[in-house]
């Protein structure tokens, strides 16, 4: 898949190391936290890890954001920039005990639209 800028981008690049992360930090979690991933993606790290918990997630895809939507029956699945949405205050009253900033690139723009945006935390 190409981005607006014709660079080709590829979903779940290392994706063994990203699953054995995810687990290690998943197994620290209770049973009831609520994971917000704002990088729906193809969906690999809700089946190998999140699948467990409730949560929420967004893609900017519209593909990606329907399959998210379908496979996660129990999210709250939406399809928008996530960095725009953080700013906006998307989900902002929502208590999140993990999020998931797995960026095409750099995951700061969408860091600082977490802390800096007016939400509950």
């Amino acid at each position: 898949m190409k981005d607006a800028s014709g660079h080709v981008r590829c979903d779940n690049g290392a994706a063994t190391a990203k699953i054995r992360l995810r687990r290690q930090v998943a197994g620290t979690l209770d049973a009831g936290a609520r994971v917000l991933d704002l990088f729906a993606g193809e969906g690999l790290m809700y089946r190998a890890v999140w699948h467990r918990f409730d949560g929420a997630c967004l893609d900017w895809d519209a593909d990606k954001a329907r399959a998210a939507a379908e496979e996660r029956q129990t999210w709250a699945t939406y399809r928008s920039d996530a960095e725009r949405a953080l700013y906006g205050g998307w989900m902002r009253t929502a208590r999140f005990d993990l999020v998931d900033i797995d960026a095409y690139g750099s995951p700061w723009p969408y860091v600082a639209a977490w802390f800096l945006s007016r939400r509950s935390r």
